[in-house]
């Protein structure tokens, strides 16, 4: 059994270390649990900073608070309790990765709660029996959580619940809709934060703006590209059909062109966007009448 002291110092670093991590990295976890706010994860980094300073002062002390480190316990368990119910009520709309990640940490949570009891011997009481029930049941339900994980892993994704799918096709319905309206409008600062940096936009043809586009800046130079070729008169006249299939969105557009020169651009073109962390990660784009694009923007 470890010294109590030990269990706090341990329980303030993992604590503190957690919070920062999900302050500084807030956007790439929110990627990782399948959603866009950032901010639950920037307020939960605050609190967990805040929470572990609280354990660390205690840690220290040449005498042990008996009732700071019961504050601290019950602090623990209601972590754990909180855990069970953020994924009681938004499990579908977490990834699998997220939900499993709440439940290892509640899990450790929960662990240090049990040894900072016994540090104190507060077994006797009612919650210090009521902590091994919950580090039980935190294992169960991970053990649950990662085989629902491996049983969709190995059926498909098609197998997945129908609730996340609907989330992410609304997501990504409304991420496409939002940059295609941007687009409409020529508004730049709207359709930039819709782009993912490392989107990776393929260009159909052969002529000066075909090819892979590996970054949003690319993307926005072949943008900049095609309004000074049309002598700014390139317009997305219609969005004829939005289809959605999970996290994937394929539209019919139409383009028009006309430049002083009398060079004309009127085609149709099917784009396949890829949805992620609500944000746009890839695009295909493919064209109805290659031959005129071709001609249309020249080598």
């Amino acid at each position: 059994m470890l010294p109590l002291k030990t269990t706090l110092t341990i329980n303030a670093l993992s604590s503190g270390a957690t919070g920062v991590l999900l302050v500084v990295l807030a956007q790439g976890i929110a990627k990782l649990f399948g959603v866009s706010d950032i901010i639950p994860f920037v307020g939960t980094g605050i609190f967990l900073i805040a929470f572990g300073g609280y354990v660390f002062v205690a840690s220290v002390r040449k005498v042990t608070d008996v009732n700071t480190v019961r504050i601290i316990i019950v602090l623990d368990v209601l972590w754990v309790i909180a855990s069970f119910v953020l994924i009681a009520f938004t499990h579908s709309k977490l990834s699998s990765l997220g939900i499993i990640a709440i439940m290892v940490v509640a899990v450790w949570v929960a662990g240090m709660a049990f040894l900072q009891s016994r540090g104190i011997k507060f077994l006797n009481t009612g919650i210090a029996v009521f902590i091994p029930i919950l580090l039980g049941v935190s294992l169960l339900t991970q053990q649950d959580v990662l085989g629902q994980v491996a049983y969709t892993s190995f059926r498909g994704e098609a197998e997945k619940p129908s609730t996340l799918t609907l989330y992410k096709e609304n997501e990504s319905l409304e991420v496409v809709t939002r940059f295609l309206e941007a687009v409409k409008e020529k508004n730049h600062a709207k359709a930039a934060p819709l782009l993912d940096s490392l989107i990776e936009w393929h260009q159909p043809g052969d002529n000066r703006y075909s090819g892979v586009k590996k970054n949003a800046n690319e993307v926005f130079v072949m943008f900049k590209g095609f309004i000074e070729t049309s002598a700014n008169s390139l317009q997305l006249s219609d969005v004829k059909t939005i289809a959605v299939n999970g996290n994937s969105v394929a539209c019919l557009l139409h383009w028009n062109a006309v430049t002083p020169h009398g060079a004309r651009l009127d085609v149709d073109n099917i784009d396949v966007y890829t949805v992620a962390g609500g944000k746009i990660t890839r695009c295909i784009v493919y064209s109805t009448d290659l031959e005129q694009e071709n001609k249309f923007w020249w080598k």
